[in-house]
């Protein structure tokens, strides 16, 4: 048995060296050594250039920030973000994404693929043209992990890896020394799934619903250069009426023309198919390398608390108490501690206050402990601190009018007091500012519906019910619809 000593791992994390390089489209992180790091950030200015063309995105909307850490060590990023077997992961708060990789469970050396899957997630996430189910978001992220650039200016995309081929049609894995049989899924399984997979799924079932997803897209978007029905222009279909609530098995059979048994065996007989199809996609970069420098180990601490503050709150605390020892006056330290240390967070919070109260940040988290007591229904005096939490979510805005957290919790704070006329256009601005939290669509469909719009209240609901990323949520979304009239 593997031992693992947290301690030791955390303490070491911020001693290591660690560069940026700042591009247009993202900020690179990395433990490497600094001459590697540009080789990284080209092929991901490459792949952006290139992706962004085939993921389907409201372009109206602008790109939240994106910071890519790049991890020398596997041990060391999952044991930073508390992740068992995955080699990478996407993290989104309410105003900018995080996307994390390393190197893939036994190698040394870091895999592109697994930075442009990652990738593809935040170009998926952060403008979306609608909602998309886990069998499309994982599959052509898959997809496009392969892309490779055999010239300056083009793309190969939709590559077919051997190895990836043979572990997406067999019919058994084997996976921490067990052999798995007979795990093949239904692709109704396979298409019906909304949302990313419950936590306690087993590894070989997540990895056999990714492959098959993988699989399936590359059939619609290619099957027709190897001789089966053009599909490609129907997917956009499929994925609105999924968006608006239809099943994924529906959705499917209706704009393909054909039942999923049928659908079933062609991609049997797709991947059997050689050579597999790809294609071949121009492209230029206009997108320059715009700085590079190694960073303070403040900054370094900084960074990594406010990137593991939700997965590992027991890390995040040591790097911020480090950073207050030489800096014991910076607020948003003060702030993002007061986060992660539920006992000291009061007094954390008014000390920053103290320090900075112009700071969107500190109000915003006087607001949040202001009211984080009193709930609908309770005794009289939460109004009191329902009132004062107004003031410092209103005074936030009025200095950071595009948080969008604030606005959120603006928002909810109205509907709370049984203000809803007021909550909607907060609300709607939170989501504008943040359309990949799904999670508004259930307070707006509150706020619809204590205004007597039920027409309103029926769309933000059923979106919630159908894109909450949380199981409760989705249910509470469900008996919301319920109690609506007519």
């Amino acid at each position: 048995m593997a031992l693992c000593f947290p301690g030791v791992v955390q303490a070491a994390i911020d001693d290591r060296r660690w560069c940026e390089i700042q591009t247009a489209r993202f900020t690179l992180v990395s433990d490497l050594k600094p001459k590697r790091l540009q080789p990284i950030a080209d092929d991901l200015l490459r792949f952006h250039a290139v992706a962004e063309t085939l993921v389907p995105q409201d372009t109206s909307m602008r790109l939240p920030p994106l910071t890519v850490f790049a991890f020398k060590s596997a041990s060391l990023l999952r044991s930073t973000f508390k992740v068992q077997s995955v080699s990478g992961l996407s993290l989104a708060s309410h105003d900018r994404f995080t996307l994390v990789y390393g190197p893939r469970y036994g190698k040394r050396s870091l895999s592109s693929a697994t930075a442009f899957h990652e990738y593809s997630h935040y170009l998926m996430l952060a403008r979306p043209a609608r909602q998309y189910p886990l069998w499309y978001v994982e599959g052509l992220a898959s997809l496009l992990s392969t892309m490779e650039f055999p010239e300056l200016n083009t793309a190969r995309v939709g590559i077919v890896l051997p190895r990836r081929l043979r572990a997406a049609t067999s019919s058994s894995m084997t996976g921490n020394r067990k052999r798995y049989r007979n795990y093949n899924l239904p692709l109704d399984q396979i298409v019906n799934q909304r949302h990313a997979m419950e936590p306690g799924e087993v590894d070989y079932l997540r990895i056999r619903v990714y492959a098959r997803s993988w699989i399936l897209i590359h059939y619609l978007m290619y099957g027709h250069q190897a001789g089966f029905p053009d599909y490609s222009e129907k997917i956009d279909r499929i994925l609105a009426r999924i968006d608006a609530g239809t099943s994924g098995s529906e959705a499917i059979e209706s704009e393909l023309g054909v039942q999923l048994d049928d659908l079933e065996r062609d991609l049997a007989s797709y991947t059997e198919h050689r050579p597999m199809p790809s294609s071949v996609v121009g492209f230029a970069i206009s997108d320059a390398v715009r700085s590079n420098r190694c960073l303070s180990k403040n900054e370094v601490r900084i960074l990594l608390a406010n990137s593991t503050a939700t997965r590992n709150p027991a890390l995040a605390r040591k790097l911020l108490e480090k950073t207050l020892v030489s800096d014991p006056n910076n607020a948003d330290v003060l702030i993002g501690l007061s986060r992660v240390d539920a006992t000291n967070a009061a007094a954390l919070t008014e000390r920053a206050l103290l320090l900075a109260p112009e700071n969107a940040s500190v109000l915003i988290r006087m607001a949040e402990l202001s009211m984080q007591n009193c709930k609908a229904g309770q005794a009289p005096a939460c109004q009191d601190n329902w009132h004062t939490a107004v003031g410092y979510y209103r005074a936030a805005l009025q200095r950071a009018p595009e948080r969008a957290d604030a606005a959120l919790g603006l928002g909810r704070l109205y509907l709370l007091m049984g203000n809803p006329d007021v909550a909607l256009p907060l609300l709607e601005k939170a989501l504008t500012l943040s359309p990949w939290q799904t999670q508004i669509h259930l307070y707006l469909g509150r706020a619809a519906a204590a205004t007597g719009n039920v027409v309103r209240a029926r769309l933000h609901l059923s979106r919630a019910a159908n894109w909450h990323p949380e199981l409760s949520g989705r249910q509470r979304a469900r008996s919301a619809l319920d109690r609506l009239p007519g």
